[in-house]
């Protein structure tokens, strides 16, 4: 059984910061001695991607001096992410605004849900077969 390797960042809270946390997200992936299939890292890519936008527009992490922080955990034939930011922006009182803020995420993750009660954001799982396909 191999080990799982974790990879994390923590970002500032601007629009620009959703392509570094892409090219962070898909360079780690291309780098996991677990051999992520490249069908996974595109999906992860974008997940990334809505995730860390709805964070930066919908919480406070994309306020003056916010941030939000990307983690990645690698095993054999999954990976598990997760997108930590800072509180909703008042008055929302949950992650995103409507439930269709994480649709794209929802339909591409085989798991995809928010952090709370125990933090602000997102996690998301991924899976795939021996042969390199998609599990979920």
């Amino acid at each position: 059984m191999m080990a799982h390797t974790v990879f994390s960042t923590s970002l500032p809270g601007t629009a620009e910061s959703v392509a570094v946390a892409r090219r962070f997200a898909t360079g780690t992936l291309h780098v996991a001695p677990q051999g992520v299939p490249a069908a996974i890292v595109d999906d992860v890519e974008v997940i990334v991607s809505d995730l860390a936008t709805n964070a930066i527009r919908y919480t406070q992490s994309g306020d003056a001096g916010g941030t939000y922080d990307l983690y990645l955990a690698v095993h054999e034939r999954s990976l598990s992410g997760s997108i930590r930011t800072q509180a909703p922006r008042p008055p929302l009182g949950e992650v995103f605004p409507a439930p269709d803020g994480l649709l794209l995420a929802q339909a591409l993750a085989d798991e995809c849900s928010s952090l709370m009660p125990y933090e602000h954001g997102v996690f998301f799982t991924l899976g795939w077969s021996l042969e390199g396909e998609r599990r979920g």
